[in-house]
């Protein structure tokens, strides 16, 4: 895996809510883009006793505060350069706002933006509309977008039917590409058919897709994985249709493993299998560097 080796040289800044209980956001990201050998930046955006699904109200930090303040901290250092960002759950208008500020010094090359604010046709508990404007705002300073296909319509103020037209699709793409940085990306993940479910992306105007089975059930943190290993991927220099591919698989396959195991679904992914999916699809990716 010489790319890994290689990977050791760069660093990834991670901007993410941390929970005690339940492997999602940052806790998951941080041992995947670290199977990745990239040295790991981690920013909690806030702390959680547990994840928000299934333990009951959790006790919560909010941090902008204390980020606001070390990236004056790192002002401070001169020559600190970032080869990579994710930015995931937010949680708050303030710390996108610090957030923004952050990204504006260009201290960060490639940034992904998973704007974790809703699931299931509905926004996440605490969020509102202003969650969802100061989060469009955000988009214009990322580089690749990887919002579910909820996320998707908030952010477009688009609504499609359960089953998306590519049609549909493309207005969603086209809506959200005006207020994003030129020459990104946008990837929208959990698009449902009959039987299957795709991440889906444009390709010369058109609509490509990265269909699998569906798995009955719903497990947290899956849009925190697929991020987690798209990031390590691209910032490898994979190219964007394998890094796509190689996320989806990943995924799917720790869903299935995740499934199998005698837990709630609440405590989100199992990071062990995630990392043994993730290290066989790794051994692939060298021939498909830019």
């Amino acid at each position: 895996m010489a790319h890994v080796e290689q990977n050791q040289e760069k660093k990834v800044i991670v901007a993410e809510d941390l929970s005690s209980l339940g492997s999602i956001s940052m806790g998951i990201a941080l041992p995947i883009l670290a199977t990745f050998g990239f040295t790991v930046v981690p920013v909690p955006t806030m702390l959680l006793s547990a994840q928000t699904e299934g333990f009951g109200k959790p006790e919560i930090l909010d941090l902008h505060c204390w980020w606001k303040n070390s990236v004056q901290s790192w002002n401070k250092l001169g020559n600190l350069k970032l080869n990579a960002g994710l930015l995931g759950y937010l949680g708050s208008v303030e710390m996108i706002k610090v957030m923004q500020e952050f990204l504006d010094r260009d201290l960060v090359g490639m940034v992904v933006l998973d704007p974790a604010m809703a699931d299931s046709g509905k926004l996440y508990a605490g969020f509102d509309a202003n969650y969802v404007d100061a989060m469009r705002g955000l988009l214009g300073k990322a580089n690749i977008v990887t919002p579910n296909i909820t996320e998707a319509q908030l952010l477009a103020d688009i609504k499609v039917g359960h089953y998306p037209t590519n049609d549909e699709l493309i207005q969603l793409f086209d809506a959200l590409q005006t207020v994003m940085k030129p020459n990104s990306q946008l990837i929208i993940t959990g698009v449902h058919d009959t039987e299957t479910i795709s991440t889906v992306w444009l390709v010369n105007g058109h609509v490509k897709r990265f269909e699998q089975p569906k798995v009955t059930g719903h497990f947290d943190g899956t849009g925190d994985l697929f991020a987690a290993v798209l990031t390590g991927c691209l910032a490898s220099n994979s190219l964007l249709e394998k890094s796509i591919e190689v996320a989806s698989k990943v995924v799917r396959s720790t869903i299935l493993k995740t499934s199998r195991k005698d837990q709630s679904s609440h405590y989100g992914l199992n990071v062990g299998c995630a990392i043994n999916e993730l290290q066989k699809q790794i051994e692939g990716l060298g021939e498909n560097l830019e």
